[in-house]
């Protein structure tokens, strides 16, 4: 059970930073999460969380925060985090920039308040949790005049909706914290002449010698939102490391983390106490005022001094806090590591080393020996946890700048090596027609989360430029590859659109997070590249997966040219029609009012996929069970609308589940003595001729846009990257000739592989880095020192921002 559990939270600046935090910590103690940014592709990284949904939305417009109020029945707790932090003393603060502080620092609030409030009031409960500072009515800060001023003003708002409404079922709470370590602090001090040295200054000015993290923040906000602080209103909690005064520290003993700092009482230098500051304001707080003893001379892991009401705390407190990313680990870590029993790493590794035991335990326990080596389930198991391994090593290897490795090489190579290995290769053997099953589920899970994918409002608002950058590449690199194909390796024609196909598609995988990345920094935004890349790459996918599924079902047709073109059509007109109908029978079945709607949604879209992939094997027409699944899914979305959001997240359990089996199956379909020098020659030569004339065409069709030339340079160079599509329909035409049991297929469909698997090895890697490297140098960044850029800019969460830099 959660702390959480049955809770409705909206929260704003959800994106990134103390926002995201709290959002997925909200989610983990079981809260249902409305989570809101005006940045909607930092946002969709949340939806991989399961609780959680999300919605774009600026908080200073008040038409949108309307019409989310409309979609949404029942509030428990509001979280207002969204902020700004302006640099300055009054001299320096003009006219535009007081305004644009207090709109989205205050202002944001009185709107997001004055909205959901009456829902609130309506249910006789209610919890709202503002984002304040330390820079504030609490201390002066030098160059934060306007800042600290919107902050002491939600401090005054805190108090005054506490006040107004504590006989009505309503709390109102702010959060203050000092430095936060977040990525809007990390872009200030990466923004400075020297970086290295403006970090140190940061730390310097920290008493505990770090700085706070987001994670630290969104305990408090799970505090508040919880039933633990019921007791409590119209308080604001402190989480800075220096000391101010005398705090009370409230702490959650069920969870031992230390939760908060909370300014009570201002305490003289003989002991005696004055009245609390909301006392002194005339406000009575719903928690108690409690007698404390004198203070003792010891003093506590915060660095306070210790009183008896903290001495146990203090004792709790000793316990290390959860290492966050980027963070160095104290030394205390690695003793924690090795105590008896262990923790941290090696826990970790015992843990996950027994759960791998533990299922062989289970599967050898009901089928005997062929869970073992030699086996098939034996070597099902052995390539499946190899092949996480092998991800899970790419997956630590991180250049700064540069976006990160994609885990599915080390599944491709892990494969890869099994195969090839003399001594496990003898032991890990693993059944064709197994093999082909589960790269065919894989298939239709990942074709699944693409119809899913499909956004109809914004296909419909796709520019001409997208639609000849979907079509234009892709079509290209395919006659390419086409004719390379029948020139140099001497397949036939229909094989060779095979081949192109599977080369003419981009890969999401490698793509979508570099772009992620370079349109957080601000690169290329302010044109739209990364969002008209992702877009278009969607569109093409699609494209090269119809395509592969038309041509393989010509190849595998007997008869005339005729045909067999006619064969090819009516496989498409099958695959949509089946798609179509499928599709709508999963919009209305289940129907809304049953429960676990999300799971049997689910279940349907998946196994009806699966069906459809499966299915037009065995009725004859391999070409339409793709299609039929893009359809399925895209109906079914577009039926369902913003609720196929939670169906989304459990597919793409389903995808992580399946994933390294097929990358893994992947590169064990390759062996190296099949790879002969003359063979891989004329692939890679295929290969690089195709993705030439590729970049060229990417080129082209960004002509006339409205780009410089080092931007259609870099959308050109954008789209190198191959892996997820290949591997999905790579190893399809080979398991169809291998049904055909004709020799001479086999070939051609094991050139196919083979071609499939070195666009992966090779590209996958280089256009990581080209993205990396080229994107900071030939797109050109958002400027944001405006104020028409911040207008536009992403709101952020601002709870770092009270030391001086």
């Amino acid at each position: 059970m959660g702390r959480l559990d049955g809770k409705i939270i909206l929260l704003s600046a959800a994106a990134q930073g103390i926002g995201r935090a709290a959002a997925i910590a909200f989610a983990k103690e079981g809260a249902k999460v409305i989570a809101t940014d005006i940045n909607e592709s930092k946002l969709q990284e949340l939806e991989k969380y399961q609780g959680i949904q999300i919605r774009v939305l600026d908080v200073t417009k008040r038409e949108q925060i309307e019409n989310l109020a409309k979609e949404i029945e029942k509030i428990d707790v509001l979280c207002n985090i969204a902020g700004f932090v302006h640099h300055g003393t009054i001299l320096e603060c003009e006219e535009q920039d007081w305004n644009f502080t207090m709109n989205l620092n205050v202002h944001s609030m009185y709107l997001m308040i004055k909205t959901f409030l009456p829902k609130m009031l309506k249910q006789k409960s209610g919890n709202i949790i503002n984002m304040s500072s330390v820079a504030s009515s609490i201390k002066g800060v030098v160059n934060r005049c306007v800042y600290s001023t919107s902050k002491a003003a939600v401090i005054g708002l805190t108090k005054s909706v506490a006040a107004d409404f504590i006989e009505r079922g309503i709390r109102c709470n702010c959060i203050c914290p000092g430095t936060v370590d977040t990525p809007s602090l990390q872009e200030r001090i990466q923004a400075r002449p020297n970086p290295e040295q403006a970090l140190k200054d940061f730390l310097a000015r920290q008493k505990m010698g770090r700085m706070a993290t987001a994670e630290e923040v969104a305990h408090l906000f799970v505090y508040l939102a919880s039933d633990e602080s019921a007791y409590m209103t119209a308080s604001w909690l402190l989480l800075e490391s220096s000391v101010i005064s005398r705090t009370r520290q409230y702490e959650d003993l069920s969870q031992n983390r230390f939760a908060s700092m909370v300014k009570e009482d201002i305490v003289n230098d003989n002991g005696d106490s004055e009245p609390s500051v909301c006392e002194r304001n005339g406000m009575i707080p719903m928690h108690e005022k409690s007698e404390e003893g004198p203070p003792v001379d010891a003093k506590g892991t915060d660095g306070n001094i210790q009183t008896e009401e903290t001495a146990l705390l203090n004792h709790c407190a000793q316990q290390p806090p959860e290492p966050t990313a980027g963070s160095s680990i104290p030394a205390r870590t690695w003793r924690q590591t090795f105590t008896c029993p262990p923790q941290g790493l090696l826990a970790r590794t015992v843990t996950n080393v027994a759960i791998v035991a533990l299922v062989w335990a289970v599967v050898w326990s009901i089928t005997g020996t062929e869970c073992l080596p030699g086996g098939n389930l034996f070597g099902i198991l052995f390539l499946y946890f190899f092949a996480v391994i092998g991800g899970k090593i790419f997956g630590f290897i991180k250049i700064r700048t540069l976006p990160p490795l994609p885990a599915l090489l080390g599944m491709l190579l892990a494969g890869f090596l099994i195969r090839n290995t003399p001594f496990i290769s003898d032991i890990v053997q693993i059944n064709l027609h197994w093999s082909a099953a589960l790269r065919n589920i894989a298939l239709s899970i990942i074709l699944t989360r693409a119809g899913l994918g499909l956004d109809p409002k914004a296909l419909k608002k796709l520019k001409a430029v997208c639609l000849r950058l979907s079509f234009g590449p892709c079509i290209s690199e395919t006659c390419t590859a086409a004719v390379l194909a029948y020139l140099f390796m001497h397949l036939p024609w229909q094989w060779g659109f095979i081949l192109g196909f599977v080369l003419g598609a981009v890969s999401p995988a490698v793509v979508v997070p570099s772009m992620l990345i370079l349109q957080a920094g601000g690169y290329g935004v302010e044109k739209g590249v990364p969002t008209l890349l992702m877009a278009a790459g969607s569109i093409d996918d699609i494209l090269a997966i119809t395509g592969f599924n038309t041509c393989l079902g010509m190849a595998f047709s007997s008869g005339s040219t005729l045909y067999n073109v006619l064969r090819g059509v009516l496989e498409v007109a099958v695959g949509i029609a089946a798609g179509g109908i499928l599709g709508m029978f999963v919009r209305y079945f289940p129907s809304h009012d049953q429960a676990s709607l999300a799971w049997k949604r689910s279940y349907f879209v998946l196994g009806l996929s699966m069906f459809a992939v499966f299915g037009s094997i065995y009725f004859g027409f391999p070409g339409s069970g793709g299609l039929c699944t893009l359809v399925l899914a895209f109906v079914a979305g577009v039926g369902w609308s913003d609720e196929k959001r939670e169906v989304e997240k459990i597919v793409a359990v389903a995808w992580n589940i399946f994933q390294p089996f097929l990358f893994g199956l992947i590169g064990a379909e390759v062996s190296v003595t099949s790879l002969r020098p003359e063979t891989v020659g004329l692939c890679v030569a295929t290969l690089g001729i195709a993705l030439v004339v590729r970049i060229i065409a990417t080129f082209l069709m960004v002509c006339f846009a409205g780009f410089n030339f080092k931007e259609k340079v870099f959308v050109s160079l954008a789209w190198i990257p191959k892996a997820t599509v290949q591997a999905a329909i790579g190893s399809l035409a080979l398991d169809t000739a291998r049904s055909h049991q004709d020799e001479q297929l086999e070939k051609y469909g094991m050139d196919v592989l083979t071609v499939a698997f070195l666009a992966i090895l090779i590209t996958a890697p280089v256009g990581a880095l080209v993205i990396g490297l080229a994107g900071p140098r030939l797109l050109q960044k958002a400027q944001t020192n405006t104020k028409e850029d911040e207008e536009s800019a992403e709101v952020r969460e601002e709870a770092e921002a009270c030391e001086p830099s």
